[in-house]
């Protein structure tokens, strides 16, 4: 039963979230001396560069080729040869591949799918025995395991085998793990947690740098390679950090915002997961900022505005007009201000050939505002809606769909005006991306939720609908988020609507739930969980 209107109460609720992990670090902060010069760092740089330009256009052999395209990606340095890596894929696509070792069959299928390329799940085949069992054999095959679960997760619907390899090459790599070297041991318990083709590139890039180090058949030319432009790259990504804290603090949180979440490293570092490359550093600044700004607004409507300050707050944002800050109350206009100033910050730096793309700025206020308000008024009124209506209600309320659009504001000519239409459509793999982080967060925040009194959930509405336990309920979510995933590997292959770069984005923002929530343990939250991962990525370069 809903309350009535004249009976809603609007007392504020409390927050219990963690303060800042970081506060000012990152303005004080200096990158230290490794003994040689950025100019020093990005010259040797260019020479390495250009020497391993020559090695992958030189490759014949297809599992040699394979093999380094792999191993340049995983170290997170593949952006630098694009060029060279489409050239070479098209060749690996539409040559004979002869190869029955099950590293690589699935190291040439990983790859293949992960360039978007159509590559049947039927290579697998060949793996089985007459009675359609995995050939019991291959447990002993700990490398071929490996690159055959991380291969089965680019699964798309209908692709039973993949299931069942996922299934056989989980149980045996869990039963070996323990007597595997350190390097390979760490690559297969970080993948049984989140495999490959989920995990953000950046932290990856910084775990398998450490451990192809320690591989006997290493490429020093590569290694070196790649230290050089972490370091180069990781001292790029401390510079934007100390310039978004400046900007952070002007909204002078602790006086007048004292229940949101201080969380704007917290934001850059998610912000890295979708793109760590330099040339995207203007989008990643534009792109913290408004999820900065869009995580005080969530908050302001799930925890201390009162129903009639939101509905305030959003019609300001309706607006879109300085002379709206007269409607709202006084803790919320340097808030609104900033937004809006933001906007204007952000049109300033645009070509103008460019700034349409402001308007997409602003339309992402006003969708995420009027979807919080519309859970503001479902909490005031006890309403829970049925699941389909609550699902519908969520993949807005994730704020993937407009953050999405956010990412393409800053960058270049990729992103087209039909890619912010199409974008703005919600498609299939954007939808998807958004309902992964929908049912991650709504598993991982039930409890947390529960103590702060937020509007129903999706999971609860699951529970009351069907009458389920938590158990089964959680079951359920999860197999929602395996059919996101499913959708999201089909809609990332070719032909795709818009540039594979724009699409890599949006399953970027899926891949950063799987470490802020999974591996850190509702890591925004919880932000102590999250400062080690954040300490490896943007504090701790490489040695020489």
């Amino acid at each position: 039963m809903e309350k009535s209107d004249v009976n809603i109460q609007l007392g504020r609720k409390t927050s219990n979230y963690d303060p800042t992990a970081w506060g000012d670090f990152f303005i004080t902060y200096n990158s230290p001396n490794h003994m040689i010069s950025k100019e020093q760092l990005s010259i040797r740089t260019k020479e390495v560069k250009e020497r391993l330009i020559k090695m992958i256009l030189s490759k014949t052999d297809t599992c040699e080729v394979i093999n380094l395209i792999d191993t340049v990606e995983h170290l997170g340095i593949g952006y630098h040869f694009e060029k060279e890596i489409n050239c070479v894929m098209q060749n690996i696509d539409i040559s004979k591949f002869e190869s029955d070792a099950l590293h690589d069959v699935a190291l040439r299928f990983r790859i293949l799918r992960q360039h978007g390329f159509h590559v049947s799940a039927d290579e697998f085949l060949k793996f089985k025995d007459q009675n359609g069992n995995f050939k019991a054999k291959l447990g002993e095959d700990v490398r071929g395991l490996l690159s055959l679960y991380n291969a089965a997760h680019l699964m798309v619907h209908g692709e039973g085998i993949l299931e069942e390899a996922i299934s056989f090459t989980r149980e045996h790599l869990s039963r070996n793990v323990g007597i595997l070297k350190s390097s390979l041991r760490s690559q297969v318990l970080r993948a049984l947690k989140s495999p490959l083709p989920r995990m953000m590139k950046r932290l990856e890039a910084r775990f398998y740098i450490e451990e192809y180090e320690e591989e006997e058949f290493k490429n020093d030319l590569v290694l070196e390679f790649a230290k050089l432009d972490f370091n180069l790259v990781q001292s790029l990504h401390c510079e934007e950090l100390k310039a978004i804290t400046l900007w952070w603090n002007e909204l002078n949180l602790k006086e007048t915002l004292s229940y949101s979440r201080d969380r704007i490293t917290e934001c850059y570092f998610w912000i890295l997961g979708i793109y760590f490359e330099p040339h995207f550093s203007r989008a990643r600044i534009i792109s913290t900022k408004v999820i900065s700004l869009l995580s005080i607004l969530d908050d302001t409507f799930d925890i201390y505005g009162t129903l009639e300050e939101c509905r305030l707050l959003t019609n300001a944002i309706q607006r879109w007009d300085e002379r709206a800050t007269e409607m709202i109350p006084d803790y919320l206009k340097d808030y609104y201000l900033k937004i809006l100033n933001t906007a204007e910050e952000v049109e300033s730096e645009l070509q103008p050939s460019k700034k349409y793309r402001i308007s997409y700025f602003k339309e992402s206020f006003k969708i995420m505002a009027e979807a919080y308000l519309q859970e503001a008024e479902w909490y005031a009124r006890d309403y829970v809606p049925n699941v389909d209506e609550r699902k519908e209600h969520s993949i807005i309320s994730s704020g993937y769909p407009v953050m999405c659009c956010i990412a393409f504001v800053g960058m270049e000519e990729v992103a087209t005006k039909e890619a912010f239409e199409w974008a703005s459509s919600i498609p299939k793999v954007i939808r998807a991306s958004a309902e992964v982080a929908r049912f991650t967060d709504d598993i991982l925040g039930y409890e947390r939720e529960h103590k702060l009194g937020q509007v129903a959930s999706t999971f609860d509405c699951y529970m009351k609908q069907y009458n389920a336990t938590k158990e089964e309920t959680t079951i359920r979510f999860y197999s929602w988020i395996e059919d996101a995933w499913m959708t999201m590997n089909q809609e990332c292959l070719k032909p795709t609507v818009v540039s594979q770069t724009l699409t890599e984005i949006v399953v970027n923002f899926a891949r950063m739930m799987q470490v802020v929530y999974t591996h850190s343990e509702d890591g925004y939250n919880k932000c102590e969980n999250l400062k080690e991962f954040i300490t490896l990525v943007l504090l701790n370069p490489f040695h020489f």
